[in-house]
């Protein structure tokens, strides 16, 4: 439950360009880009990677974002996650069209 409240607030921050915050979050997260973000009887997310490719973004660690997108879409198509493979396609895109922003 943890996990996935820690994912979900680096979505948060992200979302809403809160770089402190983006940084703290993304400091966490960073061991578990593998991993996917679940918590059992409420939701289930997709790789860890995406966020942190957000958070990487909001960081302007264009480097970093640009790897965490591609292991989002690696990750969320081996899993065979259809629509987290979209997002994460879509999230990557617009990180790169976008100068390394992303907006939601």
């Amino acid at each position: 439950m943890r996990f996935a409240g820690i994912a979900l607030l680096g979505e948060a921050a992200a979302t809403v360009g809160d770089v402190e915050r983006a940084a703290a979050i993304y400091d966490e997260l960073r061991g578990s880009a593998s991993l996917v973000v679940v918590s059992p009887v409420e939701i289930c997310f997709d790789s860890a990677s995406r966020v942190l490719g957000r958070l990487a973004a909001t960081l302007g660690r264009r480097e970093e974002a640009a790897a965490h997108f591609d292991a989002a879409v690696d990750y969320n198509a081996r899993m065979g996650a259809s629509s987290w493979l979209a997002v994460a396609r879509a999230e990557r895109a617009a990180f790169a069209g976008g100068g390394g922003a992303i907006s939601r």
